[in-house]
């Protein structure tokens, strides 16, 4: 039947047996083409067709997935390997720059230790050299003075002599602390 709802026959070309039938060369192929469609016809094709796409969708999204999730994997791993060197090398500046400014300080220590103690040998050097000479004066007085036992002149002077002594050692010291030494 055509669209129009007219009966047509159509003429065959190819050629037919005595008996109007297909030649046996054509019947095995035509037979299979008649069982496939059948099968199509049945629904049965159809169903088993659908069943494969799900089955060929569910298997493209799964090496999707995963290939995706290997590249965000590579990803993540690339860039935590590079926040890792970042950190490292920051690491490796900030004790660089510790161990500068330690040596620094420990230098700048030294040096206000020493003017610290330089300090304290040249005030305790000016308080001796002070009292040395009020000792000194004091002798000198007691020598003027006729009334004053010769006893007390000789300790007064071994005072004099200690804080002599004194007084040279820590000359001695200030100019070591100096880088002097004399």
């Amino acid at each position: 039947m055509n669209p129009s709802g007219e009966t047509t026959t159509v003429k065959n070309s190819i050629p037919a047996d005595d008996d109007g039938s297909f030649p046996a060369s054509f019947r095995a192929p035509l037979d299979e083409l008649a069982r496939d469609l059948s099968r199509i016809a049945s629904g049965n094709y159809v169903a088993r067709m659908k069943e494969a796409m799900i089955e060929m969708r569910e298997t493209i999204s799964r090496e999707v997935t995963e290939r995706m999730r290997k590249e965000a994997d590579a990803n993540f791993r690339s860039a935590i390997d590079g926040v890792r060197q970042q950190f490292q090398d920051r690491l490796q500046q900030t004790q660089s720059d510790f161990e500068r400014e330690r040596a620094q300080l420990l230098k700048e220590l030294e040096t206000l230790k020493r003017t610290d103690v330089t300090a304290k040998l040249q005030s305790e050097l000016n308080r001796t050299n002070q009292a040395l000479q009020n000792v000194t004066a004091e002798i000198a007085q007691m020598l003027d003075d006729p009334d004053v036992e010769l006893a007390k002149v000789i300790r007064q002077n071994a005072v004099q002599n200690e804080m002599k002594a004194y007084a040279r050692g820590l000359s001695y010291q200030l100019s070591i602390d100096q880088g002097s030494v004399v």
